[in-house]
């Protein structure tokens, strides 16, 4: 009984000590500039995509409301 209260306590500690790296991580990378390159490639052979332009917009456009 011991041994397992000991080792849902230990897996608690170590949940709390990595868990919290991720929210770290993220904090860092809030002062760094993030950069993003999207393509827009239309012309593919035989037939064009009449889309992709418009898409890549897209993308873009939701790429620069998270912070690109």
């Amino acid at each position: 009984m011991f041994r397992r209260i000991a080792l849902l306590a230990l897996s608690a500690l170590v949940l709390a000590w990595f868990g919290n790296a991720p929210l770290q991580a993220q904090q860092s990378r809030q002062t760094e500039p993030r950069i993003a390159f999207v393509v827009g490639n239309s012309a593919y052979a035989p037939n064009a995509l009449p889309t992709a332009l418009n898409d890549a917009g897209l993308v873009a456009e939701a790429l620069r409301s998270i912070g690109f």
